[in-house]
């Protein structure tokens, strides 16, 4: 059985959105004012400069949290 954290990134693949997994965490967008963190862009993703979207996953693979920041 995959976790949760597969299945998301098996979803985000599955729609060619580019991501990048930092820790236990998956993001993606326009990271480009987003400090400390290599988010790639991806033209599947719409939205304002500066902002990104994360799932936080627990070190299990389980969903915590989902978030969308500038």
């Amino acid at each position: 059985m995959k976790t949760d954290f597969e299945r998301t990134e098996a979803f985000l693949q599955s729609l060619g959105i580019a991501y990048g997994i930092v820790g236990n965490s998956i993001s993606f967008g326009d990271a480009t004012y987003t400090t400390g963190c290599d988010y790639p862009a991806s033209d599947k993703v719409d939205g304002y400069t500066g902002f990104y979207t994360r799932f936080d996953f627990d070190e299990q693979g389980k969903f915590l949290t989902v978030g969308a920041w500038e």
